[in-house]
C-alpha cells in the first residue's frame, strides 16, 4: 500500500492525468479512497505498470533514409521488430513534459497513434499531433512511452530535442516497475542519442533503475523522495545505506534536500518525518579512508588514498607533539605536503567530510608515516646564452639550496657553485666545447642531503650571435655598442655595401666601436659575429643587421680667447663633414654669419671691443648647405 503513498508524495510515477485527478479530489475531501483502491487505479492507469512476459531480440530495418536525420523534423521512431514485439497491428506513442506541465493527449487515443509499417517494423510518430512545439534547441526534457495493441509497452524514456529523428528499441532487459516491484517493464534505449535513456528512478523496493535523470531531478532528490515516502517503514529504510553508497551521495547533502522538500509544505507531519529521516542518515557513517601510498617527490611527500562512497571530500591531518593537527581539506584523492624538511619523518591520517565541512567518518589513530628524503634535482634545461650555458632545474621542497658540479676532463665531478636559486649561468665556457653538469640538494650548513644523477646533462657551448644594442650619432661618427659574449676572444664588425653584401671592417676585443667612415644623411647598416684568437668566426650573425642614419652632430665651441687680433674661437671636429659656419650675435641682436671654414678654429677681428659677443657654429657640406643643428644659446665672451 505504501507504493501509492510514494507516487502521491514524491511524484515517483510517470505523468498520468488520472492520478493527478484523484490526488486533487482526495486532497479536497471529495473522495475517500482506501490505499488498496488507489493502488489498483495506479496499476491500471499508470503506463509503467504493464507486466512483460517474454522478449526476444529480432533484427529489423533501420529508420528510412528520408527521415533518418537526428535532431530534424517532427518525428521519432520505434523499432517493433528489433524489440521482439509480435502480432503488433497498432502502435501508440505517449509523450509528456518531464516536469508534468501542459495538457497532452490521453493514453492510446487517436492523437497518440503512430504510422506503422509492418514490413519494416518501424512505427513513426509525428509529435506535432500532441499540439506542442518540440524543438532541438528548447532545452526541455520529455518522457516517452511506446505501446502496442498487444499490451506491450516500454518503460519511461527521457527525450530531449537531440532525440528528434532518433529511434527507440527494447534491449530485452526487464526493469523493476518503480511503483510495483512485482511487475517488470521493458527497457528501451535510443539508437543514436546516448545522453538520453531510461528514466532514472529509485523503485519502491529500494533499487536504482534507469540511466537518465528527469528534468530538475538529481540523485539526492530521488533519495530524498524515497526517504520522505518511506520514513516509517523499517524494511525500506534498511536500503538507505546501500543507496547512499551506490549513488555516491553525502548524507548531509541528502538531508538538505529533505529539509527543503519538507519546508515547502504539504506535509502535516513534517517534523516527525524530518526527525525520522535525520536519525536514519545520522547512522550512516562513511567508510574510514586509507592512505594507500606515501612517496617522496620534488614537491614534498605525496599522499594518495582510496575514494570513499558518500564522501564529499577529505580532511588531512599531521601528527604533532600535541596530537593530530588538521592541515588540508580537498575533494581530490591525493595531495602533496610541501611543508617538509629533509630527513624528517611525517605521520598522517585522514577522514571524510561532507559539503558543509562536517566530519562523517572515523580515522586511523595510528596513521601512516614517511621519512622525507629530498629527491635528486633534475636539470630541466641547458641553453646557450650570451653569458654562457644557463642551467635550470626543478625546485625541491624542504631544502635550503643546491650544489652544482661539472665533469672534468678526467671524468670526475667538480663542485663549482652553491645557490638557493633554481637557475645559474656558467660563464666559464669555451666555444664548441661540451660541458656536462649534475646537481644535488644541500642544507644550511652546506651538507649534501640528496643523491645526484651520475650521468649528468650535457650541452655543447656555441656562442650566440652578438646583438648590437645601440647605434648613436657622435662627433666622431656612428658608435656601435653590443653585448659581451662569454668564452670568445673578440668580435668582427661588418657594414653593408651598396651592392647589398657584407664587408668586414673591424676586429676588436672591446664591446663598442665608432665608425668614422660615414657621411652625413647616409644610412649605414651593421652586423657582428664572434671570433677566436686566430681570427676564425665562431658564431652566427644577424643577416638583417641594424641600421642608423648618420646625422652630423652639433659642433661644440671648446675655447674662446681674446687676442690682439680679435676673439679666437675653437670648436670640436665633426666626422664626415666638409666644413663649418661660424655665427656671432650681441645682446638683443640676431645671429650673423661670420665665416665658412674647413678648419676647427677662427679669429674674429670684427668683434666690437668692450661688447659681450656670443658665438655658435654648425656643419656645412661642399655646397655650403647646413647639415647639422646649432647651439641656440651659444658661448659668450667680452671683447677687450
Amino acid at each position: 500500500m505504501y507504493e501509492v503513498r510514494s507516487a502521491l508524495q514524491c511524484n515517483f510515477a510517470i505523468h498520468n492525468t488520472y492520478t493527478e485527478y484523484f490526488l486533487n479530489r482526495n486532497q479536497k475531501g471529495d473522495f475517500k479512497m482506501t490505499k488498496k483502491i488507489m493502488s489498483m487505479i495506479l496499476s491500471i492507469a499508470m503506463v509503467l505498470s504493464i507486466a512483460v512476459v517474454g522478449i526476444t531480440g529480432v533484427s529489423a530495418a533501420d529508420v528510412p533514409d528520408k527521415t533518418s536525420g537526428v535532431g530534424a523534423g517532427n518525428n521519432i521512431y520505434f523499432d517493433v521488430k528489433k524489440s521482439g514485439w509480435n502480432n503488433v497491428k497498432t502502435v501508440y506513442c505517449h509523450i509528456w513534459r518531464a516536469d508534468g506541465t501542459g495538457d497532452w493527449p490521453d493514453w492510446q487515443t487517436k492523437k497518440e497513434k503512430c504510422k506503422y509499417d509492418s514490413s519494416t517494423g518501424i512505427a513513426t510518430y509525428d509529435f506535432s499531433k500532441t499540439g506542442h512545439n518540440i524543438k532541438k534547441s528548447d532545452g526541455k526534457l520529455y518522457c516517452v512511452i511506446f505501446s502496442a495493441n498487444t499490451g506491450m509497452q516500454t518503460y519511461n524514456v527521457i527525450m530531449s530535442g537531440n532525440c528528434i529523428g532518433d529511434t527507440l528499441y527494447c534491449t530485452g532487459n526487464l526493469l523493476e516497475n518503480p511503483e510495483d516491484s512485482e511487475k517488470r517493464a521493458n527497457e528501451a534505449v535510443w539508437a543514436k542519442t546516448k545522453d538520453c535513456g531510461p528514466e532514472k528512478k529509485i523503485t519502491s523496493s529500494g533499487n536504482v533503475i534507469g540511466t537518465t535523470l528527469s528534468e530538475g531531478d538529481t540523485d539526492a532528490s530521488m533519495l530524498a523522495c524515497f526517504l520522505v515516502a518511506y520514513y516509517d517503514w523499517p524494511e525500506k529504510m534498511d536500503k538507505v545505506p546501500a543507496l547512499v553508497k551506490e549513488l555516491n551521495l553525502s548524507t548531509s547533502d541528502v538531508m538538505k534536500v529533505v529539509n527543503k522538500k519538507l519546508d515547502n509544505g504539504g506535509y502535516d507531519n513534517a517534523e516527525s518525518i524530518r526527525a525520522s529521516v535525520k536519525a536514519v542518515l545520522d547512522k550512516i557513517e562513511a567508510s574510514t579512508p586509507s592512505i594507500s601510498k606515501l612517496e617522496n617527490t620534488t614537491g614534498g611527500i605525496k599522499l594518495s588514498w582510496n575514494k570513499v562512497s558518500g564522501a564529499y571530500g577529505y580532511r588531512l591531518y599531521r601528527k604533532t607533539s600535541s596530537g593530530w593537527k588538521r592541515f588540508k581539506d580537498t575533494t581530490a584523492t591525493s595531495f602533496t605536503d610541501s611543508a617538509v624538511s629533509a630527513n624528517q619523518t611525517k605521520t598522517y591520517t585522514i577522514r571524510c567530510i561532507d559539503s558543509s565541512g562536517n566530519t562523517i567518518s572515523g580515522f586511523n589513530s595510528k596513521g601512516w608515516s614517511k621519512k622525507y628524503t629530498p629527491v635528486a634535482p633534475t636539470i630541466s634545461k641547458l641553453e646557450n646564452t650570451s653569458s654562457g650555458i644557463k642551467l635550470s632545474w626543478n625546485k625541491i621542497a624542504g631544502v635550503y639550496g643546491y650544489r652544482l658540479y661539472y665533469k672534468t676532463s678526467s671524468g670526475g665531478w667538480k663542485r663549482f657553485k652553491d645557490t638557493t636559486a633554481t637557475s645559474f649561468t656558467d660563464s666559464g665556457v669555451s666555444p664548441n666545447r661540451t660541458e656536462t653538469y649534475t646537481i644535488r640538494c644541500i642544507d644550511k650548513n652546506g651538507k649534501t642531503i640528496s643523491g645526484f644523477n651520475s650521468k649528468g646533462w650535457s650541452k655543447k657551448y656555441t656562442p650566440i650571435a652578438p646583438t648590437i644594442s645601440k647605434l648613436e650619432n657622435t662627433s666622431s661618427g656612428i658608435k656601435l655598442s653590443w653585448n659581451k659574449i662569454a668564452g670568445v676572444y673578440g668580435y668582427r664588425l661588418y657594414y653593408k655595401t651598396s651592392s647589398g653584401g657584407w664587408k668586414r671592417f673591424k676586429d676588436t676585443t672591446a664591446t663598442s666601436f665608432t665608425d668614422s667612415g660615414v657621411s652625413p644623411n647616409r644610412t649605414e647598416t651593421y652586423t657582428i659575429r664572434c671570433i677566436d684568437k686566430k681570427g676564425n668566426t665562431i658564431s652566427g650573425f644577424n643577416s638583417k643587421g641594424w641600421s642608423k642614419k648618420y646625422t652630423a652632430t652639433t659642433p661644440k665651441i671648446t675655447k674662446l680667447t681674446n687676442t690682439s687680433k680679435g676673439v679666437s674661437v675653437t670648436w670640436n671636429k665633426v666626422t664626415g663633414v666638409y666644413g663649418y659656419r661660424l655665427y656671432r650675435k650681441y645682446a638683443g641682436g640676431s645671429w650673423t654669419r661670420v665665416k665658412d671654414t674647413t678648419s676647427t678654429s677662427f679669429t674674429d677681428s670684427g668683434a666690437k671691443k668692450g661688447k659681450k659677443v656670443t658665438y655658435t657654429v654648425r656643419c656645412i657640406d661642399k655646397k655650403g648647405n647646413t647639415i647639422s643643428d646649432y647651439n641656440k644659446t651659444g658661448w659668450s665672451i667680452t671683447r677687450k
